[in-house]
């Protein structure tokens, strides 16, 4: 294929001139068989300014006959084709110059109109830069420009760094009180970002989440009688990367779009600060291993030194403290709510509304079990932790923590979720001679053990769901409630109920 393709060029040129030595033979025989080429030869030598002609064609010309018309026309045609080529190239180069020419009488356009909706800048000291271009005139003036100075040389809008003023007692004086400062003035200037956009961290904003980590990490030191003036820094700039990897739209947080974890870029936002050069090299280091690997510490590189192991172990540490303490507090507000009761009420009734009760959806994993002999309904707590999120407002299921798939007994929100079914009446404490003070029992669906399920009032269920009760059918499996579930935790591991199954699993 390529050689095809290369030879064919040459070939065509080829053709191209056969056909013009033709045309300016032929031309040369037509005039003198017409009788013109007196006139055409008198032409071709007489004076012009803007003609070119060599002695030698002049010669040619002067001795007449066929050769004499024939560099007559020879003459012509060369200079035709060099006035061509002459207007040609400069109607291009004037044509491709009138859009630079625009761009430089444009005014350098506002760094701000380079940002998208929900992007800030992030000043960096040293970002101007000169640009000169060589031979650059002012079109107006003629006069030579020095060069412009770009304000904005890169996009500057990796994450939000744009601080808000903090009201201080006193300004800082440290390196390591100005730089807290100013990463607890851009983490407030974004209180309404939150500290996880699941469950993890209840309704807790990133803010409050960085603050009570930045106080409990310098107890934590001061307890171990540490010397860490780092601590209260790594504390609060532990989760920063957070500004990054949410974005919110119409109300809602979720994950930015191809943004990396949020776990390990911390580093980077914070050693991009101008009040991070004011450490010593020491303290830059041992708190750029700390943000970068305090999620990963596995991948902790071996020689990163006593202190930064410390701080690692310390943010770890304090972090799941404050989280445990966070979803706490989260289920304390949810439980102080006005209308708490009267939302988890309609999203529990939905939610049971929704699920793949003996599997009559016929696709999936069934949500429950029952019979047609049977006064209740067998459904897993951990099935009603997965799906009441989706029928609450988005901020209390955040409260609540709900909507994740969890097979811990430790989920706080259990206590609340009975003490509501309990009010509606569904819940059912008794089973023939078994009583639950927790309201949960181990039960056996076929072959596979299911613990911490709620058995649920049929009749109430018919009652409240009378379109929906009558499609459930009844299971295939031989169903077996063993035993009342004695306490919120399990003595042989964390998992609150087994996979569910299937009416197609033998």
């Amino acid at each position: 294929m390529s050689t095809s393709s290369s030879s064919s060029t040459p070939r065509g040129l080829f053709s191209f001139l056969v056909m013009v030595v033709i045309f300016v033979m032929g031309y040369a025989y037509y005039l003198l068989a017409t009788q013109q080429h007196l006139d055409y030869q008198a032409e071709a030598l007489a004076p012009a300014r803007y003609m070119i002609k060599p002695r030698v064609v002049v010669e040619a010309i002067s001795k007449g006959g066929y050769i004499g018309t024939l560099a007559a026309v020879v003459l012509h045609v060369a200079h035709a084709a060099m006035f061509a080529f002459i207007t040609f190239g400069m109607t291009y180069m004037v044509a491709s110059s009138i859009p630079k020419l625009r761009r430089s009488l444009k005014p350098l356009p506002d760094p701000k109109t380079f940002f998208a909706p929900g992007e800030f800048e992030c000043a960096i000291k040293g970002s101007d830069v000169m640009i000169m271009i060589a031979g650059k005139k002012d079109p107006s003036t003629g006069v030579v420009a020095k060069g412009i100075i770009d304000k904005q040389p890169y996009r500057q809008v990796f994450f939000r760094c744009n601080p808000v003023a903090l009201k201080l007692s006193r300004e800082p004086s440290t390196p390591h009180e100005k730089l807290y400062v100013a990463i607890h003035a851009a983490l407030a200037a974004h209180p309404d970002v939150p500290a996880s956009i699941g469950a993890h961290h209840a309704d807790t904003s990133l803010l409050l989440h960085s603050l009570a980590i930045s106080k409990a990490i310098v107890e934590y030191v001061n307890e171990k009688k540490w010397t860490e003036p780092l601590a209260r820094i790594a504390g609060m700039a532990h989760d920063m990367d957070k500004l990054l990897a949410y974005s919110c739209k119409d109300g809602v947080w979720s994950k930015t779009k191809d943004c990396t974890h949020h776990n390990s870029y911390s580093a980077y936002i914070v050693s991009n600060m101008p009040e991070f050069s004011l450490l010593g090299d020491e303290d830059k280091a041992v708190l750029t291993l700390t943000l970068r690997y305090y999620h990963h510490p596995l991948m902790l590189p071996i020689d990163s030194g006593p202190r930064v192991e410390r701080l690692v172990q310390a943010l770890r540490h304090v972090d799941g403290f404050v989280i445990r303490n966070e979803k706490k507090a989260g289920i304390e507000e949810a439980q102080a709510g006005e209308r708490t009761p009267q939302l988890l009420e309609a999203a529990l009734n939905d939610t049971i509304a929704d699920l793949n009760i003996n599997n009559y959806k016929l696709q999936g994993q069934a949500g429950g079990w029952t019979k047609d002999a049977f006064e209740y309904v067998i459904i897993p707590m951990s099935t009603i932790l997965e799906n009441i999120g989706a029928h609450l407002p988005q901020a209390l299921s955040r409260q609540l923590q709900v909507s994740i798939d969890t097979r811990s007994f430790h989920h706080p929100a259990i206590g609340l979720i009975l003490e509501t079914l309990e009010r509606m009446g569904l819940l059912m404490r008794e089973q023939k001679d078994l009583f639950s003070e927790t309201g949960l029992f181990d039960v056996k669906i076929g072959v596979s053990s299911f613990r911490a399920c709620t058995l649920l009032n049929k009749q109430r269920l018919e009652d409240m769901l009378p379109t929906t009760t009558i499609k459930w059918g009844m299971s295939q499996y031989k169903i077996v409630v063993q035993k009342a579930s004695v306490s919120a935790k399990s003595d042989d591991g964390d998992s609150i109920a087994a996979d569910s199954i299937s009416d197609k699993t033998a």
